[in-house]
């Protein structure tokens, strides 16, 4: 089998950083340039559950439903921490684990887990019941299993970078499998699924005509728009048209992140009447003016992830424990570095983002690079009626140029923990970085609105860090093109949520046209990218120019990109969906991790991983990615002698099909137009 090393046709530094997966599984002497050609890989894998119990299975109580007033609460007790409690120690699930497989994917905020567990001396129909924590390691080291359920036990830290913490969530169901075979015997599995993120689930409620009926009508509503305002918004930041105000993604969403799984709204604001029927808000309520918080979380969750409640109660936030990245990132000051064995977790924390302050309690969960999102809004309440925190905060978004998505990630810390991911979508190339039009700069000249260029932060594609594989981790890959991902016509418009203001269709086409390839439309009929964006009105004039040229980027050319699946031995390092992986000179982006954990009946473990991949380009390592100043070389395999390092050869039998001349796919007519999205 070829050295990997060996695929990349001459030494380039490379963009991004770099952690290559092949170390986890070779003595300290081999890594690095001694890495064998065909190493061999000594393998246990081994699978580790551990549940929290939650006390108050049933918290409503039927006695207080039909003698309490109308709009009190109705559960057993008033102590919202009492629901967090344990009934029964952290339950530690090893030799009945037989089957697990966790899948994690940027589409959906839920990550879920789907569990096969024997019956030996655990009843767990009992034992398991819906909403306890559960938390999955796949590890392929029996010996650092063992020390890390000593760990579990002690309720310590379970997640640093080497300890394959790959699911934490919530049981949703667990059904009791019963059978009897033909020869008599009876056996008995347990099928468990749970979820993670499910917070970004949860509902939240607001209507503030609940107190229509009361005498403090007249200045209640005005109090309670402008305590949401305060407390949702607090202060608009940038000037709009006209001195309107506007708030931006920037802002907003870590203050809605807080507000709705966090601090929570105050009580004062949340039923400024004080009377169980003027309840406005349910769901982002704390029930006074400290913790227990809008959405409380045991405390030993937060021992296992290494997190401290922000004061000192018995119980956490969710905020506490998801952490939320937001801002452009950039990886710049790591370029071309190799993940250090002694702090790897580095090569994945964006520029800007320093490790937190040590301290008696936690702090801030908020992690912001520092380069601000495109995206900014008319300041006005979200819509917070029955809408879950994952829609709610999916208002403020702009999802042509920027994603929201949930993983478990290695942190700053080199903790993997939960985190909510708000970044610009990172495709773009290096052209995009210095031709963008500042939607917030420009001036008047003779009548005509003239805009500054002005270089936005972007997130180059290839800048973002990379996890190498090894052709000895890789048992299949699976790639394609596909003509589905053809678009050569991008308009993106905007309005403001005030219709009488908002600039007819016809007039946002003329003052931000789209943006067209005439030659593919004429070859392959128009493939139209349209989409309309709420935004400020500010926004709504200036920002869609900024915003198609940032998606055309990506979006023309795309169908050349490969996508497709990579099946490898089982990953204990933390790859996750948003991360790069580079395999035989391609570059690929994750959008889907699936991990998957099995035992055999003979009693035989087996731990693999799939990947799921999009946009895959040509490796900048590679000469051919800056032979010319066009795109012609940014694609994978248009070359004959591209894509063949790992192909199983000829035989005398099977010679295969020759090529006199290599075929040299030209993607952009021969090279003409230079300018090109380089």
């Amino acid at each position: 089998m070829p050295n990997y090393q060996a695929t990349v046709r001459g030494e380039r530094r490379p963009l991004a950083p770099r952690y290559h997966l092949i170390d986890d599984y070779l003595s300290p002497q081999l890594r690095g340039q001694n890495r064998p050609r065909d190493p061999d890989l000594s393998l246990t894998p081994y699978g580790v559950m551990a549940v929290l119990p939650l006390a108050l299975p049933v918290s409503a109580s039927r006695a207080r439903l039909f003698v309490s007033r109308r709009g009190e609460s109705c559960s057993v007790t008033n102590d919202p921490a009492a629901g967090v409690r344990l009934r029964a120690p952290v339950l530690v699930i090893e030799d009945d684990f037989v089957h697990g497989q966790v899948r994690t994917s940027k589409s959906s905020p839920n990550s879920t887990l789907s569990a096969s567990l024997l019956r030996s001396k655990v009843n767990y129909l009992s034992a398991i019941l819906p909403g306890d924590y559960v938390f999955c390691w796949m590890l392929q080291s029996r010996d650092r299993a063992r020390e890390l359920v000593q760990r579990i036990r002690d309720l310590r830290p379970t997640n640093e970078f080497h300890d394959g913490l790959k699911f934490y969530g919530r049981v949703q169901d667990l059904t009791r499998d019963r059978q009897v075979t033909p020869d008599g015997t009876r056996t008995v599995t347990y099928e468990m699924t749970a979820a993670a993120f499910t917070e970004l689930q949860a509902s939240t409620f607001c209507d503030p005509h609940l107190a229509e009926s009361y005498k403090t009508m007249n200045s209640w509503m005005a109090k309670v728009t402008g305590r949401l305002v305060s407390e949702l918004l607090d202060r608009p930041v940038g000037e709009g048209v006209n001195g309107r105000r506007a708030v931006d993604v920037n802002h907003v969403i870590p203050l809605l992140f807080d507000v709705l799984l966090g601090e929570g709204i105050s009580p004062r604001a949340a039923n400024p009447g004080g009377r169980p029927e003027t309840q406005t808000y349910t769901g982002l309520t704390r029930t006074s003016d400290s913790a227990p918080y809008a959405y409380v979380v045991p405390r030993q969750v937060g021992q296992l992830l290494g997190k401290q409640p922000r004061s000192n109660t018995e119980v956490m936030a969710a905020a506490d424990v998801i952490e939320l990245m937001t801002g452009v990132q950039q990886y710049g000051a790591k370029a071309g570095a190799q993940a250090s064995p002694e702090a790897p977790w580095t090569a994945f924390t964006p520029d800007g983002v320093e490790p937190p302050p040590t301290g008696e309690y936690a702090v801030p969960q908020h992690k912001a690079t520092g380069r601000p999102m495109l995206g900014q809004f008319v300041p006005q309440v979200p819509d917070l009626n029955n809408k879950p925190v994952w829609a709610v905060l999916g208002q403020f978004l702009n999802p042509v140029v920027n994603e929201m998505y949930c993983v478990l990630r290695t942190n700053e810390a080199g903790r993997v923990v939960p985190q909510v991911v708000v970044r610009q979508i990172p495709f773009s190339t290096r052209k995009a970085a210095t031709n963008f039009i500042n939607p917030g700069t420009s001036t008047t000249l003779d009548g005509l609105t003239v805009y500054d260029r002005q270089a936005l932060p972007v997130t180059q594609f290839l800048e973002l860090p990379r996890w190498v594989l090894h052709p000895a981790l890789v048992t299949q890959d699976r790639l394609s093109r596909s003509d589905s991902l053809r678009f050569n016509f991008v308009h993106v418009s905007g309005h403001a949520p005030l219709g009488q203001t908002n600039n007819s269709f016809t007039y946002q086409l003329v003052r931000n046209p789209p943006v067209r390839d005439d030659a593919d439309i004429q070859r392959s009929g128009l493939r139209p990218y349209v989409t309309n964006i709420a935004c400020s009105l500010e926004d709504a004039k200036v920002g869609p120019r900024a915003w198609m040229e940032l998606a055309s980027d990506w979006l023309l050319g795309q169908q050349m990109t490969l996508t497709g699946h990579v099946t490898c031995q089982g990953l204990q390092a933390p790859i996750a969906p948003g991360d790069n992986v580079e395999f035989d000179g391609c570059v690929l982006h994750v959008e889907e991790v699936t991990h998957t954990y099995s035992v055999s009946g003979d009693g035989r473990a087996n731990f693999t991983t799939s990947l799921a991949l999009s946009h895959g380009v040509r490796s900048e390592t590679d000469p051919e990615y800056r032979r010319g100043r066009d795109d012609s070389h940014v694609y994978y395999a248009t070359r004959q002698d591209d894509d063949q390092a790992y192909m199983p050869g000829v035989t005398a039998d099977h010679p295969g099909q020759t090529v006199e001349d290599p075929v040299e796919v030209d993607t952009n007519l021969g090279g003409l137009g230079t300018d090109r999205l380089v």
